[in-house]
């Protein structure tokens, strides 16, 4: 099962040997193509200037050659065997990344997550903008955590109201498909969480003469549909994955009552997961909320890498 054929890795602008690091193992565990992609602004200079220094064609070409060099630079001094392509582009970071993207096929970015202190958040603007829009999964590797592994993959699936049953389906298939990919290759656990909240709940008890049973068979209702769901799931791994492969990785599953932006980052960081692959609903007909709210909220509380999967059918509003 090879769900990542071709990977492009965003550099940044320190070139992070541990980043570096990451990038490759992740190519090169699923025996995956990569490409080194920097992109640099382009140039703003007055034409007087410009013309002083030779040009402003020339310049950007002078500052894209250095670059180059210094990531094969960098490259000369890691221990790495995987083949890999350098590209250097020029233009705005994000947008090139998903140009890239959807003109040559890549199926995963790989990132180092910005972290500005200024606003004290794991995903920056830049990053958020890769998470909406880019039509592949995102990787974002959490900074410090680039080479400290504990083997573990954590997937979260939900079962947004939002979202028909169908594409609901095929958004949890596509983040455990995604997972146990990983967990195989990278041979670690693989854990699935799904943290369920039930609003009903609280206003059953408005129109019932006992309210602690109204709530409390509410609960218990929302519970097992919830249950059902989570076997539906595991039960499309099994076969997915076959009997020996599913044993092999034997998923831990966990089913907790409460709201995902509390639960999704506390049990994370609970198992020291390496990395939560977690899907994105698309409300693509509503502007900046391509990504969903839920997400949003429990990727900014997250302290460890990312992958962002995005549901069947998204299309992303840049263009090659």
């Amino acid at each position: 099962m090879r769900s990542i054929t071709k990977v492009v890795y965003v550099v940044d602008e320190l070139l992070d040997k541990q980043a570096f690091e990451k990038a490759f193992a992740i190519a090169s565990s699923h025996q995956a193509e990569l490409t080194i992609l920097d992109v640099i602004p382009e140039l703003k200079i007055s034409a007087g200037v410009a013309q002083d220094l030779g040009g402003k064609t020339l310049l950007q070409e002078g500052i894209a050659a250095a670059r180059h060099d210094a990531i094969k630079n960098a490259l000369a001094s890691l221990s790495v065997n995987t083949a890999y392509t350098v590209k250097i582009l020029t233009g705005r970071r994000y947008l090139e990344v998903i140009r890239t993207v959807l003109a040559e096929g890549h199926n995963l970015v790989v990132k180092l997550a910005e972290e500005p202190a200024w606003l004290g958040r794991f995903v920056s603007s830049d990053d958020m903008h890769l998470l909406r829009k880019c039509p592949c999964p995102v990787w974002l590797i959490q900074g410090g955590a680039a080479t400290t592994t504990t083997g573990k993959v954590l997937a979260a699936i939900d079962f947004d109201p939002e979202l028909s049953g169908q594409e609901q389906q095929a958004l949890n298939e596509k983040i455990l498909s995604f997972a146990s990919s990983v967990a195989l290759f990278e041979m670690a656990e693989l854990h699935i969480l799904h943290a369920w909240d039930s609003p009903i709940a609280g206003f059953a008890s408005l129109w019932s003469d006992d309210p602690d049973e109204a709530e409390k068979q509410a609960l218990d209702g929302e519970y097992r549909v919830r249950r059902d769901m989570i076997g539906q799931c595991e039960h499309w791994l099994r076969r997915k994955l076959g009997e020996e492969d599913f044993a092999y990785l034997n998923p831990h599953t966990r089913l907790l009552h409460g709201s995902p932006e509390e639960h999704i980052p506390a049990y994370a960081e609970s198992i020291a997961a390496d990395v939560v692959v977690m899907g994105t609903v698309g409300r693509t007909g509503v502007p900046g909320l391509i990504i969903g709210n839920t997400a949003e909220d429990v990727l900014q509380q997250l302290r460890c890498s990312v992958v962002a999967v995005k549901p069947d059918g998204f299309i992303s509003p840049v263009t090659v």
